[in-house]
């Protein structure tokens, strides 16, 4: 399976903005990806990057806003 550059930089985008928004978590994501995408192949890949970017960056809310 080749994922495109174009792929694993919009699961990064999307990584970056469910950790920092609260309450977006990546299942909400996955769910979304699943319904907008014609190309299910991708959808593990893409939420396997979402989800490290959301355990990553998940601690700024929580650290910030106390939530």
């Amino acid at each position: 399976m080749d994922v495109s550059p174009i792929i694993i930089i919009g699961a990064l985008f999307l990584g970056i903005f469910s950790g920092l928004i609260p309450g977006l978590h990546p299942n909400s994501v996955g769910a979304i990806i699943s319904e907008a995408s014609g190309q299910a192949q991708y959808v593990p890949v893409v939420l396997m990057i979402v989800l490290g970017l959301y355990v990553t960056l998940s601690f700024i809310p929580s650290m910030f806003f106390g939530i």
